[in-house]
């Protein structure tokens, strides 16, 4: 194993408000998505990356099919959709999960990590594989 590189810089997410800049709410982003994955494995959740980054292009076709919003943070790193996997058939085999209810325990652990973080689960269209931090008027 190698060494861990000492950083210069501490992030401390109390710091962190709605007016801080993109680049500083990046950091909470990733600082909570770190702690959100922690928290899953250790009570047992499965989880996959779906999508982090999204294209404008992407976005704006998300937007017009009505599966997004033209303005996503995903465009701007300060969100993720995930995959969750639980064994509901009793086969030992995780299976993916669709429903926004599989993920409610997950989005209110993200949401009690920051007064900035996001469940999609919340939304008027519920999206409950949608995490995010809130910038600009966006979540």
């Amino acid at each position: 194993m190698s060494t861990p590189v000492a950083a210069s810089l501490t992030f401390d997410p109390r710091t962190v408000t709605a007016q801080s800049s993109l680049r500083v709410k990046q950091s909470l982003f990733m600082y909570c998505l770190g702690q959100l994955l922690v928290w899953a494995y250790a009570n047992g959740v499965e989880l996959a990356g779906k999508e982090l980054l999204r294209s404008p292009e992407q976005a704006a076709a998300n937007s017009k099919t009505g599966k997004g919003i033209a303005r996503s943070l995903h465009l701007v790193g300060l969100a993720i959709d995930v995959a969750l996997f639980t064994d509901t058939t009793g086969d030992n085999v995780p299976d993916y999960q669709t429903d926004t209810r599989a993920y409610q325990a997950l989005g209110e652990y993200w949401e009690q990590l920051h007064p900035l973080c996001r469940w999609g689960g919340r939304f008027r269209r519920a999206d409950g594989n949608h995490f995010s931090v809130t910038h600009g008027g966006i979540q």
